[in-house]
């Protein structure tokens, strides 16, 4: 039996090296205002689609990185 459930990460290396992906793919993205680093809703979007990666760790990175999210593209932040 092929279990269709595999994770997306073949081995801790493999993982590790993903996040430095989205890490960089992120970084790259944000902008400073005030004193703060914003990455605009519609980037994390754009990254996620680009990289096959869920919304949640683009999520997790800007959590761990004090990142703000700008523009939301439901209004929530401006």
């Amino acid at each position: 039996m092929i279990c269709m459930d595999l994770p997306v990460w073949t081995s801790p290396n493999h993982k590790e090296l993903k996040m430095k992906e989205i890490k960089a793919a992120v970084e790259e993205k944000t902008f400073e205002k005030d004193g703060k680093v914003f990455l605009a809703c519609h980037s994390a979007h754009v990254i996620a689609e680009e990289l096959q990666v869920k919304l949640s760790a683009i999520g997790k990175i800007c959590n761990d990185e004090k990142i703000r999210i700008s523009k939301c593209q439901l209004g929530c932040f401006e």
